[in-house]
């Protein structure tokens, strides 16, 4: 049977998250064979899953309304947000380099 692990790594955003969820789903869907277990290891749909309201046997209350907030893209950010979050990284690249670290592409 097939079995399918998901370790995003990091913190993806949980739209990020879902889109792969349904690109698995459609290839499974075209080969013919759905998975019996699919895990996602995902910090942003654990935070989503702890406020989720479930049934008295841990279920989701409405897994449909669930998934569509979870598949919601963030808000965008401001262009000072932006150029705030392109200074600290610069920042820290270059503090990164000054002690001794190679600059990474």
């Amino acid at each position: 049977r097939l079995k399918i692990f998901i370790d995003v790594g990091g913190d993806r955003a949980a739209a990020d998250v879902c889109r792969v969820l349904s690109a698995l789903g459609i290839a499974a869907c075209n080969v013919g064979q759905q998975p019996s277990l699919v895990v996602v290891k995902s910090r942003e749909l654990a935070r989503l899953a702890e406020v989720a309201q479930c049934s008295a046997d841990g279920g989701l209350c409405d897994a449909r309304a669930w998934w569509a907030t979870a598949a919601r893209p963030p808000p965008l950010r401001s262009s000072l947000q932006e150029k705030r979050k392109h200074s600290r990284g610069r920042r820290a690249m270059w503090t990164h380099i000054e002690a001794g670290g190679a600059a990474s592409a």
